[in-house]
């Protein structure tokens, strides 16, 4: 995998980490409890709108997940962005901030 690629995954992480109200957060940890496990998925969200990563390489940046996995987060995202009108202004916010 490129460098290029790890650095386009990293970014997404490191601004849903500050966006986040955990001041110690990995989003690469195999933890699933929601205060990790929901910036996760916005972060494997905001990747694979930026980039043309497949499922699996955002799967394995975050932590070795499968390919199913990221599948499901992008989905809920989706989904949730629609209903939430926070959550979809902090997430167009962070894209901005991104491209």
């Amino acid at each position: 995998m490129s460098d290029k690629f790890t650095g386009l995954c990293e970014q997404p992480v490191l601004a849903t980490e500050s966006a986040s109200s955990k001041e110690d957060i990995s989003l690469k940890v195999r933890s699933n409890t929601r205060a990790i496990a929901f910036p996760r998925q916005v972060a494997m969200y905001i990747v694979k709108q930026l980039t043309t990563a497949s499922l699996p390489e955002i799967g394995r940046q975050f932590g070795g997940k499968h390919h199913t996995t990221v599948l499901h987060s992008i989905n809920k995202i989706e989904e949730l962005r629609r209903s939430d009108k926070e959550l979809n202004r902090t997430i167009t916010r962070l894209m901005d901030a991104l491209q």
